[in-house]
């Protein structure tokens, strides 16, 4: 198995991101959860915090919300919300604004108050 550089879970780098050679040059035994993660997915570690936090969002939207009523009072939803404050600002603004939305959300809100994603 071979992971791309740098290699995370390798401090010598002249195994070239082998995991057994890993184990046997410089001793590292490399987490189970390393393997499967970089056999399953090898370039997830290369993403950005944004992109992680866009790809849960969207998780949640396939696997949760759409299989419940829907309980969002504003419009765009408060998914979709975060999905476009992490793509327009980033992960740092874009986490705050979706806080900052979430704590807006009451049960007193009319349903479809719009509530977009600032401009700036």
């Amino acid at each position: 198995m071979f992971a791309e550089p740098p290699f995370p879970f390798c401090p010598c780098w002249l195994c070239l991101g082998d995991f057994t050679c890993c184990y046997y040059v410089c001793g590292q035994e490399v987490p189970q959860t390393a393997l499967i993660l970089f056999t399953t997915h090898p370039h997830l570690w290369l993403s950005s915090g944004r992109e992680q936090a866009v790809a849960a969002i969207r998780r949640y939207q396939r696997e949760v919300s759409a299989k419940r009523p829907a309980v969002c009072h504003f419009t765009p939803s408060c998914s979709h919300y975060g999905v476009a404050a992490l793509e327009r600002f980033g992960l740092l603004r874009g986490t705050w604004l979706i806080l900052k939305r979430l704590t807006r959300c009451r049960s007193t809100v009319p349903w479809g108050t719009p509530d977009p994603v600032p401009q700036f």
